[in-house]
C-alpha cells in the first residue's frame, strides 16, 4: 500500500510538470522575453564587466540564476529574480554595459509579471506535494481543483498570455481527467480509463483535517445539486 501511494504521488508531480510543459510549448508570445532573460543570466555568469556594473547598481546578493531547460520552475525562479530589479535601473545598467539590446520593453516586463502570476500557484502545488514530512496524497484533488479555479479566474485578467491560460487549463483537464469526472466537471469517455480516477484521492482529501471537504464549495465549479452529489460520493455513498 505504501509503495502504491508513493508511485501515485510521483506520477502526480510528473504529470503536473507535463501540464506546465504543454502550456509553455503552446505559448510563443513569451519566447522573446524569456530568450532575453536567458542571455542576460548567461552574461552575468560569464562577463565580469557586465556583472560588475550589475552588482554596483543592485548589490552582489542580487543575481539572476541560470535556468534548466528541463525544469520550468527554474525558469520561474529566473523570472522572479529579474522582476525584483527596478525596470528602469536595469535598462540603464544594460546600456552602460553595452548590452542595450537585452533591455526589456514595458510590454515584455509586464508580460513577465503576468507569467509569474499564472505559474506561481503551479510551483506552490508542486512544492506542497513533494513534502517529505507531511501526508501529500490528500493534497492532490484540492490542488488540481484550485489550479483549475485559478486559471478560470485568470481568463478575464490576462493581457498577454491568454493562450497560456487556455493551454494550461486544457492540459490540466486532459491529464487529470479522472478527478474532473469524479467532480461532475467532465463526462466519462466510453472505452477510456481516465487518469487519476481512483477514488482514493477524494477519500484522502476528505480524511485529512487540513482539507476535509472545504475545497468543494469554492473549487468544484458545478451546480448546487451536483456539489451535493459529489459530497455524497466522497463520503463513500456512491462507490
Amino acid at each position: 500500500v505504501a509503495m502504491a501511494k508513493k508511485q501515485r504521488l510521483q506520477c502526480f508531480v510528473h504529470t503536473l510538470q507535463l501540464v506546465v510543459g504543454d502550456g509553455l510549448k503552446e505559448t510563443k508570445v513569451a519566447s522573446p522575453s524569456l530568450s532575453k532573460l536567458s542571455k542576460l543570466s548567461s552574461l552575468l555568469h560569464t562577463s565580469t564587466t557586465c556583472k560588475d556594473v550589475f552588482d554596483a547598481e543592485f548589490g552582489e546578493q542580487k543575481g539572476i540564476p541560470a535556468a534548466v531547460n528541463t525544469r520550468w520552475n527554474s525558469t520561474l525562479r529566473q523570472v522572479k529574480a529579474v522582476l525584483q530589479c527596478n525596470h528602469l535601473k536595469l535598462g540603464a545598467v544594460l546600456e552602460k554595459a553595452g548590452q542595450r539590446e537585452l533591455s526589456f520593453t514595458a510590454r515584455e516586463w509586464n508580460l513577465l509579471k503576468e507569467l509569474v502570476d499564472i505559474l506561481k500557484p503551479f510551483a506552490e502545488a508542486t512544492d506542497l506535494t513533494q513534502g517529505e514530512k507531511v501526508i501529500t496524497i490528500s493534497a492532490v484533488v484540492p490542488s488540481i481543483l484550485s489550479l483549475n479555479h485559478h486559471l478560470e479566474k485568470m481568463k478575464p485578467q490576462v493581457c498577454f498570455l491568454s493562450g497560456l491560460v487556455r493551454s494550461l487549463q486544457a492540459s490540466l483537464n486532459k491529464r487529470f481527467l479522472g478527478i474532473f469526472i469524479n467532480m461532475k466537471m467532465a463526462r466519462t469517455q466510453d472505452g477510456i480509463t481516465a487518469p487519476f480516477s481512483d477514488p482514493v484521492y477524494l477519500k484522502a482529501a476528505a480524511l485529512d483535517p487540513a482539507f476535509s471537504l472545504l475545497w468543494v464549495e469554492p473549487h468544484v465549479l458545478v451546480s448546487r445539486d451536483a456539489k451535493t452529489e459529489v459530497v455524497q460520493c466522497v463520503k463513500g455513498k456512491c462507490y
